[in-house]
């Protein structure tokens, strides 16, 4: 019997040549995963820091309402330059267009001004951590709602951010019922955006056609509210020049956070984003020489374990939610 070297050889290259692609495409998700985690991250840091120029604009004394106009107009600037630049095509179907300026109002709009209102009740950094009950309301929702698989790893995390964001709220806490209130809102309109970035509008519309309308309805959400509001605040260069910074913040935070939800999936994406107290703390602590207490520390602490769980868990995702690590 003689032996088919030339089969055998060839076997051996599509063997090696398999292997070979498959090596790159773990190595392509993992970048895709790192790029996604980076991305989130260095939306958390600016989120994080964005709040405490907030609460100078409010007492330099203009109003909530204000910093909310101002904002979203220099956002939705920005995104109408990007489709201008690229001449993206803006025209989708009615129903898309209706739920992009939802989640635009709710999630961007009402999120941001019920912030603001927390920003004037009660410290920066607390109004923060109670907003971020958000990622476990994600959690919860992709697991209810989508059939997200619940694995332990992020049952540890929900309990950690839990634990974390309980420790440091309810450490110095000393505003009143309403910023309490407003930042718990806060928390759920911003859960709703989340997954609406994910799950929502599952036509061929890229990143900008999305973020044009978003920040549209974020827009006319602020020109609404300005309709019924009869108040008009002490305008000058300084808190102009605030609130301008703040938006450009805003602009490139939003724009890393849809990304990276796009990229590594919205529970991961809200667990990451537990950066984000911690980095509010640090920085308005900065700013207001806010002593920091044990129980504070421990709970940024627990914030950071939290995401050391849920990464650990998302790492074989790669933006996909209905992969998880065994």
């Amino acid at each position: 019997m003689g032996i088919d070297m030339p089969g055998i050889c060839a076997k051996g290259r599509r063997a090696g040549s398999d292997a070979r692609e498959n090596e790159v495409q773990e190595t392509d998700g993992w970048g895709v995963h790192m790029l996604g985690v980076a991305l989130v991250l260095a939306a958390a840091v600016l989120y994080g820091i964005e709040p405490s120029f907030k609460a100078l604009a409010l007492e330099s004394g203009i109003t909530p309402v204000e910093i909310m106009k101002l904002s979203s107009f220099v956002i939705f600037a920005v995104s109408v330059g990007g489709c201008m630049a690229k001449r993206e095509n803006l025209y989708i179907k009615r129903k898309e267009i209706l739920e992009y300026l939802a989640t635009g109002a709710a999630g961007m709009g009402a999120t941001n001004l019920l912030l603001i209102i927390a920003y004037k009740y009660i410290p920066v950094g607390c109004a923060t951590v109670i907003h971020f009950m958000y990622p476990s309301l994600v959690c919860v929702s992709m697991v209810l709602f989508f059939h997200s698989p619940l694995t332990w790893k992020k049952v540890l995390a929900i309990f950690l951010s839990a634990a974390g964001v309980a420790l440091i709220s309810g450490e110095g806490f000393d505003g009143s019922f309403k910023g309490f209130l407003a930042a718990m809102l806060s928390g759920i309109t911003y859960s709703f955006y989340t997954l609406m970035v994910e799950k929502g509008g599952r036509g061929p519309r890229n990143l900008k056609v999305r973020m044009f309308y978003m920040t549209l309805g974020c827009f006319l959400f602020s020109f609404a509210l300005e309709l019924f509001s009869e108040s008009w605040g002490n305008w000058n260069a300084f808190n102009m020049g605030i609130v301008l910074i703040c938006s450009l913040m805003g602009c490139a935070a939003a724009f890393f956070y849809a990304v990276s939800v796009k990229l590594i999936g919205a529970s991961n994406a809200a667990f990451f984003s537990i950066f984000e107290p911690v980095t509010s703390m640090v920085f308005s602590t900065m700013v207001y020489h806010d002593s920091f207490s044990g129980k504070a520390v421990l709970g940024c602490v627990l914030a950071v374990l939290s995401i050391l769980a849920v990464w650990r868990d998302g790492c074989g995702q790669l933006g996909n939610e209905k992969n998880p690590l065994p």
